[in-house]
């Protein structure tokens, strides 16, 4: 019953006695996710032991009732650590291999391998000790903590314009909404290996960088340097650069999907002067975070078929990959906040600021791929151990609006991952368009005909090919829970108006409709009309519900994405508009506005997480792969208390326990962040019962004390206290309470306290404080000023 589990994401984590997908079914269930053949040659025999196997890359941590085994790669580095374990009924056998890649070594030479160390005892300890010999041995640098701020990729995707970056810096200046970082993702160049701005950049970075910094925010840019597309000059002009094969082949996929075609060999003295001008022409533009992309190095930050055979053949994969980050570290400068963007990896110790940890947080709960929430959870868990320690962690963003595939409940859960991990706090939605109008659709039944007209604002129409991207409108009508689903193509660019029925990823031509379509000032017009029989409805239907989703926000058009991309979000694109169901029944007509629908103030669920929490939430459990337990203690010069996030990865209700006697050691209040519940005083174990689906509960544990007030909720930011709390100062008379500007500008406090409380003084906000019940007091606050802290005396009495 021992868990085998890793620092690094992986999904073959699972106790010694289950038997896993094999991995050749498992990496083709991956690419099947994005709708791709696995793009490498897998081993041509697979072994009915295969799926007894648990491969991992220079950590493993094996975990038992009565304690753990944790082996890892320390000291010097030099080699990527390659760790197999095969269990076979009672016998398991482990392989360690330090992954040389090849090198040369000169007659009478030698070479160090990577060393191993092998510790035993409690998990968390050996774990961590594991994690701070890295730390040295590697120079990590993590002085400047974690980012927070804005990133273009999930709303814009491959389309993003100058105008974006303009529209967020402007609301962050006019809002007051802190946004330390601003970062421009994929989309901006004409193709990667060819980094000029495009098009949409038309007049290149100068205005757009100086709008983020006027608004208070640092300049970002996502980059790929190894990445060359066969299109670019560089490409055609330097084959020498490019990485090869041990049979000498260029290395990568002949093909044009997206950056992963082609790449460039670090060690090359030639590529790798290339990639320092490419680094200081964006410093020099005035960018201070780069997000550092498809750093693709054979054997140590991806999978190596047949390799590599790098230019250097004294170096390491594993060095190569480290000298490439020194280089990355030495051309943007000290003062340059660097992450690493290709998952947990030893390599980027040192050179990093960051690292993504885990898959793309795709607004999607489950796929076959690993690029959704669930899998983003489990990465979050694994490692969350080494934030603050290596690197700060990145788990990617988070949601404020209920968006994609996803349900308010699921966002819930992820932003609290988010929220207690102390690591990066990024999010990718236009803030601004939460309460805006951005059209309307009008449906009715006439006669046997379901009607609807569609006024869409778009003041940038796009069309592009194949068909189904740029502006367009779904229709979803739903009939006894059975739901169809259209696509609706306004005439743009010189092209007719058309319905499409959808089916999966495919379009299919539709005559049974009947299409009209016109432009006008602010966007387009649609009017289409379909008979009641084509929907699967009897002429005597009573009603039918329907729903419009649109691919366009105000001014801004939805950008063409690629196929991969469409494919593995499961969306033609998580950022649409959306009109609410309306009943239509026969005689009657139903107007919706086309807003963005989700959850209410968009701007407080951002700040609910900024900045980064102090503390750094780890897995409570470190047997449970699901890490249903997720917090961390706090402790204060007024006082310790604990956060912790439950959560039920199941697909039915569950109940979830706290022990509470571990943490704390003693009786306490426990409170809850998102329902803002009192549930009292609380010993030794504390159990939320029915826990929705794929819900969680954020509860903040505090220690009794009898004599005084206590401080014991918070929901202005998720650490419940942890970030927003300066000061505590009780006494049986009275009680200050000094606040960071941390978090929401307007939320709550909730205080414990048997006696009478009276506000007497609030500085730098407004407060008032009611009774919530027998023993507790609720201080609503509003008003917070940015860059100050806010006092508030109370009398106790």
């Amino acid at each position: 019953d021992w868990l085998l589990t890793t620092f690094a994401y992986s999904r073959r984590v699972g106790t010694l006695a289950e038997q896993l997908i094999s991995s050749n079914e498992d990496e083709r269930r991956v690419w099947a996710g994005f709708g791709l053949p696995v793009p490498y040659d897998l081993p041509a025999v697979e072994t009915a032991e295969d799926g007894r196997w648990r491969s991992f890359q220079d950590y493993a941590i094996c975990s038992g009732a009565q304690g753990a085994l944790a082996l890892g790669a320390v000291g010097d580095p030099e080699a990527t650590l390659r760790i197999d374990v095969l269990v076979e009924g009672a016998l398991n056998s482990l392989v360690i291999a330090s992954e040389m890649s090849d090198v040369e070594v000169a007659p009478g030479a030698w070479r160090h391998g990577q060393e191993l160390a092998v510790l035993g005892g409690v998990q968390a300890e050996a774990g961590e000790r594991l994690l701070r010999w890295v730390a040295a041995t590697h120079g990590a640098r993590t002085h400047r903590g974690a980012a927070a701020g804005w990133c273009s990729w999930y709303h814009h995707g491959a389309g993003v314009a100058a105008s974006d970056a303009r529209s967020i810096a402007d609301h962050v200046r006019a809002s007051g909404l802190p946004m330390p970082v601003i970062q421009i993702d994929d989309g901006f160049q004409r193709q990667v290996g060819d980094w000029a701005c495009n098009a949409r950049f038309a007049a290149g970075w100068a205005p757009v960088i100086e709008r983020i910094r006027a608004a208070g925010s640092v300049p970002g840019v996502w980059l790929a340097p190894l990445a060359i597309h066969e299109s670019t000059a560089l490409f055609r002009e330097h084959p020498e650069w490019l990485q090869r094969d041990v049979d000498g082949a260029i290395a990568g996929e002949a093909n044009n999907w997206g950056p992963r075609s082609r790449w460039l060999d670090p060690t090359h003295p030639g590529a790798a002067a290339w990639i320092r001008q490419l680094i200081r022409e964006h410093r020099e533009q005035g960018f201070r975070y780069f997000k550092i992309d498809f750093n693709t190095v054979p054997g140590v930050s991806c999978a190596a078929p047949k390799g590599p055979r790098l230019h250097d053949r004294t170096r390491t994969a594993f060095q190569a990959l480290r000298d490439l980050y020194r280089l990355y570290r030495e051309e943007m400068g000290e003062d340059s906040y660097l992450l690493a963007c290709l998952g947990f990896n030893r390599a980027v110790v040192g050179h990093a600021d960051a690292a993504r940890i885990g898959p793309d947080s795709a607004p999607r709960w489950q796929a076959a791929h690993p690029c959704c929430i669930h899998e983003c959870i489990r990465a979050v868990g694994q490692n969350a151990q080494a934030n603050g320690i290596l690197f700060a962690n990145d788990p990617d963003v988070s949601y404020t609006k209920v968006r994609g595939g996803l349900s308010e409940v699921e966002l819930r859960t992820w932003h609290g991952f988010v929220g207690l991990l102390g690591g990066l706090s990024l999010i990718s939605e236009p803030l601004w368009i939460d309460d805006q109008i951005c059209g309307e659709a009008r449906f009715a039944i006439a006669g046997e005909r379901l009607e609807l007209n569609l006024r869409v604002t778009d003041q940038e129409q796009v069309l592009a090919d194949p068909p189904w991207f740029g502006s367009s409108a779904d229709l979803f009508v739903e009939v006894d829970g059975a739901v169809r689903q259209f696509w609706l193509q306004p005439a743009l660019a010189g092209r007719p108006a058309r319905a499409l029925r959808r089916d999966g990823p495919a379009l299919v031509e539709d005559g049974a409709f009947t299409v009209a379509s016109a432009l006008v000032e602010d966007g387009w017009t649609m009017t289409v009309s379909v008979p009641l029989v084509h929907l699967g409805l009897v002429a005597n239907t009573a009603g039918i519900r329907c729903e419009v989703k649109v691919a366009a926000v105000p001014g801004r058009s939805v950008p063409a994405m690629s196929r991969s991309n469409f494919t593995a979000f499961g969306t033609l694109a998580p950022w649409e508009g959306i009109a609410g169901y309306g009943q239509v029944t026969r005689g009657s007509a139903v107007r919706r506005d086309l807003a963005m629908r989700g959850w209410k103030g968009t701007d407080r669920n951002y700040e609910l997480i900024t900045p980064p929490c102090p503390e750094r939430a780890i897995s409570l459990d470190g047997r449970d792969p699901e890490h249903r337990r997720f917090g961390f203690t706090a402790r204060r010069p007024w006082g310790d208390s604990a956060v912790v996030q439950v959560w039920n990865p199941q697909a039915q209700p569950a109940d979830i326990d706290v022990d509470i006697e571990a943490l704390l050691g003693r009786p306490c209040h426990v409170w809850s962040f998102w329902d803002g519940v009192y549930h009292g005083v609380q010993r030794n174990r504390f159990t939320v019962r029915g826990l929705a689906p794929h819900g969680s509960a954020v509860l903040r544990l505090t220690p009794v004390e009898a004599e005084v007030p206590a401080v014991i909720g918070s929901d202005l930011h998720l650490g419940c206290g942890a970030a927003e709390l300066a000061e505590v100062a009780a006494r049986s008379t009275g009680l200050r309470i000094v606040l960071h500007d941390a978090g929401a500008r307007n939320g709550s406090l909730w205080v414990a306290w048997c006696g009478r409380l009276r506000l007497v003084r609030a500085e730098g906000c407004r407060a008032e404080v009611a009774s919530a019940g027998a023993g507790l007091w609720r201080v609503t606050l509003g008003g917070r000023q940015r860059g100050t802290s806010h006092r508030l005396d109370f009398d106790a009495g």
